[in-house]
């Protein structure tokens, strides 16, 4: 996000405004509704491309096609998973063809923190964390069983819980939202300290 936030004023309110509120919308349709619409990800994508391309030129164009190949790629694996649903893969595509891949990583960074805090909150406030920690402990306990008698059938199997449903649609919000104060006020500085302890610079 370094390199967009050192453009012209008109550049970086062309990308970032119309990103911020795509990312907004759908913050609020998931907190809502648990959904993340397709009538605002998909138009979202191509119109993301074309402004990288007016603001970038080809390096632009290239950069967010790249983010929003490798994001679906990865996302048909991460769509089987309970992790992230198609709606938050996809809300993903947009930041990239927005951003592209670096502050696609930096977003999905401070987004997996807000997430994780976001859950903790709702766990505490709707009754689930409780619950949480017993399903964690059949987890392991059914898992350490299937290693010890090597038996397929003692894989644990957990209901479906309503209350375990995160709208990451926030999280990815609240992310673009840290990355911006990070690089142009140096808070809350996760990122910055992280990357520099990889040997990275952002």
């Amino acid at each position: 996000m370094k390199h967009i936030l050192a453009l012209h004023t008109w550049q970086i309110l062309l990308l970032l405004i119309p990103l911020g509120i795509v990312l907004a919308i759908a913050a609020g349709t998931d907190l809502k509704e648990r959904k993340v619409y397709n009538k605002l990800t998909y138009p979202a994508i191509p119109i993301g491309l074309l402004l990288h391309t007016v603001v970038l030129g080809l390096d632009g164009l290239l950069a967010g096609l790249l983010a929003v190949v490798v994001t679906f790629v990865i996302g048909l694996f991460l769509i089987a998973t309970p992790a992230l649903k198609g709606g938050d893969i996809k809300l993903l595509m947009v930041v990239g063809a927005f951003a592209g891949g670096k502050a696609l990583l930096e977003v999905f960074f401070y987004a997996v923190f807000a997430g994780f805090f976001m859950g903790i909150l709702m766990s505490l406030k709707n009754g689930y964390l409780r619950v949480m920690l017993g399903r964690l402990w059949r987890l392991i306990k059914g898992y350490a069983l299937m290693l010890i008698y090597q038996s397929k059938n003692l894989e644990p199997k957990l209901e479906e819980d309503e209350r375990s449903k995160l709208p990451f649609a926030v999280a990815i919000f609240m992310g673009g939202v840290l990355v911006v104060t990070e690089h142009l006020y140096g808070w809350p500085g996760l990122l910055t300290w992280y990357a520099t302890s990889l040997g990275f610079s952002l």
